[in-house]
C-alpha cells in the first residue's frame, strides 16, 4: 500500500448512505409528523383561516355600502348602484360563512346588528321548510364545531343570516 494512503474500513463506506438515510427520514417525519400527531391544531387552523376569511369580506362589503351611500350623495347613481350589487355579493357570501364558521358570539354580533338596523320580513312560504334547511346548517356547524353545545346557535338567528328573513 502506498504511504499516506489508508484503506477505508467498512464502515467508512456506509457513512453517507446512513447520514443521507437520516436525513430523509427526518425530512419526511418533519413534513408528516405534525399533521398526524396534532390533528387538532390543523383543524383549528383551517376554521381560524375560514373565519378570517368570512370577516374579510363581510368588512370590505360593509365598506362598500358606505360607498354606495357617498356615491348616491353625490348624485352617481351609476357608481351607488355598482357598489350596492358588490356589497350585496360580498356581504351574503360572507353571512353565510360566518354562519358556518363563526362562534356562537360572532353570529350573534352580526344577526343583532342587522336585527337593529334592517327590516327582516318573515321567511315566505312554508315556516316548516325553513327551520329544516336551518337544520341541516346546525348539522353542518356541529360538525365544524365537534358537536360543542355551548356553539349551537338559535335557528333564527341563522335563518336571519342565511336567507335573509325571520322564521315563523
Amino acid at each position: 500500500m502506498a504511504k499516506g494512503k489508508t484503506e477505508e474500513k467498512w464502515w467508512q463506506k456506509l457513512l453517507p448512505l446512513f447520514v443521507g438515510l437520516i436525513a430523509f427520514t427526518g425530512s419526511s417525519l418533519g413534513a408528516i409528523y405534525p399533521r398526524w400527531a396534532f390533528p387538532e391544531e390543523e383543524s383549528q387552523k383551517r376554521l381560524l383561516d375560514s373565519r378570517i376569511s368570512a370577516y374579510y369580506d363581510f368588512f370590505k362589503g360593509q365598506a362598500k355600502l358606505q360607498e354606495a351611500t357617498q356615491l348616491r350623495e353625490g348624485g352617481n347613481l351609476e357608481g351607488a348602484k355598482q357598489a350596492q350589487d358588490e356589497y350585496s355579493r360580498l356581504v351574503k357570501d360572507a353571512k353565510f360563512r360566518i354562519a358556518v364558521y363563526g362562534t356562537k358570539a360572532e353570529i350573534s354580533a352580526v344577526v343583532n346588528y342587522f336585527r337593529k338596523y334592517l327590516d327582516i320580513a318573515p321567511c315566505p312560504g312554508a315556516s316548516e321548510k325553513w327551520k329544516e334547511d336551518t337544520r341541516i346548517y346546525q348539522e353542518i356547524r356541529n360538525g365544524v364545531y365537534r358537536n360543542e353545545s355551548s356553539e349551537k346557535v338559535d335557528e333564527n338567528s341563522l335563518a336571519l343570516l342565511l336567507f335573509d328573513c325571520q322564521l315563523q
